[in-house]
Order: structure tokens, then sequence, then C-alpha cells
């Protein structure tokens, strides 16, 4: 109801996060103060006998440690609430060495083709020269105030297996939302989608590419990190913006924002939330679903059906695609959205070392620019 989506609200508040630590604290001096107070009471010769005065010191004494045990327990989650809306900079990129490009695979062909934007500068063909003529500005995204569409990029990123780094944004999703009705439409992008249109204004369009991105859109970000001189933004940012601006250019929308998460990260989420129960609308076999090590293959089979999945199924099924299509595979990820959407809720997350978990595969494996002041208007309109 509308006071249990306010707490929530408050409770990823920067500022009234760091009132009721200050609360609390003040409420424990304010307790120890009367238990010390007394407890100069309790050592006056005058008042009672040696055993009376033993008494009420040792009595004191539990008191005093109740108070501090008892404080501490209701400020260890305002803590750790401290620390994940902390961590909520906006600012959150990748921190990755850039990946060598002679151990990419034919995902990334295109690099090699491509001159330099310095290389480039003179030699525009006419087809390009037509867009560098008349570029269209650069899209000017303000932050969200809470009453317009909202638009957040959704990134499963594939870091590669063991000896096998592929560095793939191999799920991508859109989540778009009204806030005046609460719908919401979440669009996923197939990853071997090519062609993808660029901003006009951007070097990599006007100089190298053109209007379009000739590789797979899951390269994209590898791509944009690689390439410092065609891309806008920091190491740390370029990846993401590119995706961004790509994918607001093909669906011609304000992407503000995004969350990527490492698929391995996905499966110590689902993990940390005890698994999930999945409504299977159609069987999955995958005979050759290639093991996590690196060595050989296993046999993957998910019936249809109501389905308890762990951390590591779950993965299975949503990464698995040599026997369905790229569409199906994005079903099968909007089905674990949904999942985990039905599945949250606040007694979930209150289960004895669910937050301190969620929190630890966040830190390693999550990165977004959603900054921590947007986080109550977020709690608000999730709700």
């Amino acid at each position: 109801g509308p006071d249990r989506t306010a707490f929530l609200a408050r409770l990823v508040d920067p500022d009234m996060l760091l009132v009721a630590l200050g609360v609390v604290v003040v409420d424990l001096l304010y307790r120890l103060a009367a238990v010390i107070d007394s407890w100069s009471l309790g050592r006056d010769g005058a008042v009672g006998s040696t055993p009376t005065r033993t008494a009420s010191l040792l009595g004191l004494t539990a008191v005093a440690l109740v108070l501090v045990l008892s404080h501490v327990a209701v400020a260890q989650p305002l803590l750790v609430a401290r620390d994940i809306v902390g961590s909520f900079d906006g600012d959150g990129g990748d921190d990755s060495a850039i990946p060598d490009r002679d151990r990419l695979g034919a995902a990334f062909d295109h690099l090699r083709d491509a001159p330099a934007a310095s290389d480039a500068a003179s030699t525009t063909p006419r087809a390009e020269a037509t867009i560098a003529a008349t570029p269209r500005p650069d899209r000017v995204v303000s932050p969200w105030t809470g009453t317009e569409r909202l638009d957040i990029l959704l990134v499963g990123i594939d870091s590669g297996r063991r000896n096998q780094p592929t560095f793939l944004t191999d799920t991508m999703m859109v989540v778009s939302i009204d806030p005046t009705t609460g719908r919401l439409a979440l669009i996923s992008l197939p990853r071997d989608t090519v062609g993808v249109p660029l901003p006009e204004a951007w070097t990599a369009a006007r100089r190298v590419y053109g209007s379009r991105f000739p590789g797979r859109i899951n390269s994209l970000y590898t791509t944009a990190r690689l390439q410092d001189d065609l891309f806008g933004g920091n190491d740390k940012q370029r990846g993401y913006r590119a995706l961004m601006g790509a994918l607001s250019e093909l669906y011609d929308l304000d992407i503000r924002y995004y969350v990527s998460v490492d698929l391995k990260g996905f499966r110590g989420a689902v993990n940390a939330l005890g698994g999930l129960i999945v409504d299977v609308d159609r069987p999955l076999l995958d005979p050759g679903y290639p093991a996590d090590d690196g060595r050989g293959h296993l046999k993957l089979y998910v019936a249809p059906g109501i389905q308890y999945m762990n951390g590591q199924e779950a993965l299975a099924f949503a990464r698995s695609r040599k026997t369905t299509s790229d569409f199906d595979r994005a079903d099968r990820q909007q089905l674990l959205v949904g999942s985990v959407r039905d599945q949250l809720d606040l007694e979930a997350l209150l289960a004895p070392g669910v937050i301190a978990s969620l929190f630890s595969e966040y830190c390693e494996h999550v990165k977004t620019n959603i900054p921590a002041k947007l986080l109550p208007k977020l709690v608000t309109l999730g709700l």
C-alpha cells in the first residue's frame, strides 16, 4: 500500500538514511548516559548494602550490553542500506582493462578493416559526406524528473568462459516505463542484429562507419571501448554510451540510464534469492550446451511446466541458443525477468543474509549510472 511504498522510498533516500543512523546513535548515547547515571548511584556507599550495590552494578552492566547490541542490530541494516545506496554514484562504469583485440574472435572483424578517425578524415566516402555535411545535433538527455517516460537499458555481458574472452553484450533489453499509467514495455534486441543506426553527430558515423554500425550489435560495446577516437566518453563509460546512443536511435527513445550485469552475477543473484519458480511454456533441449570451465558440453533439457531453477540452471535457460532462435532466447530471458519481479518482495529481501549476498553480487558484477538521488522515485515507480 501507500505506507509501504513511502517507507521503502525513504529507506533508499541517502539523506534519510543518514538521519536514521544519527537518531540511532543519539538514542544509544542518551540511554547509556542514563545507565551511567544509575551506575554512579549504585556505587554510592550510602545507598543499600554491599551485596545490593554489587547486584545493581551487574544488572546495569547487562542493561548497557543489551542496549549496545540492540542498537547495533538496528544500525546494521541501515549501514548496509547506506553502502548500497552510496554505491549508486551515477558514474559506475567498466573498470576492467581494455581487451586485447588480437584475442577477440570473428565478431570483431570490422575492427581490423576500419581505419582510425584521423586516417578517415580525408577519405570520407560520398555517402558519408552527406551525413557529415548536415549533422543532426547529438541527443541531449537530461536527468529524469519523475514525470516523463523513463527508458533504461539492461545489458547482460558475457565476459567469457575460462580461456575464452568474448566481451560481448549478449543480452540487451530496454525497459520503457510510462509513469502516468504505470505501463511498461520490455524490448529485447537479438544479439546478432546488424545495421543498427548510429547518431550522426558521432565521429564513428561521420568518418568511419557511416550511418549504420556494420558489425553485430553485441560487439558495439567492445568496439567503442577499443576506439577512443571514434566514440565519446572515458574508458569506463564509452561502451555503455555507445549502446545507449545506438539503441536510442534505433527505437527513437531517450535512454538515460543503464544497468549492466555480468552473467555470472545473474547466477549469484538467483542463488541469493533462493532460486526461482519459472512457468516454462515450451521444452528446451540443447545437447551441446558449453560447460562453464570451457571443457566439453552438457546435455541441457528443461521440461515444460512449473520448474524450480537455481542460479546455474536459470543461467543456462537464459543463455542456451544453439537449438532455438534469438527470439526464443529473448522470450526466455524476459520470462526470467518477470519471475524475479514476481517473487522479489520485502519479506524475501529481509530474510537473513539475502541483502548482504545481493550487495556482494552487485558490487562485483553490476554497473550502473543511476544516481542515488533517483532511487526513491524509482522505488515508488517500481512498486
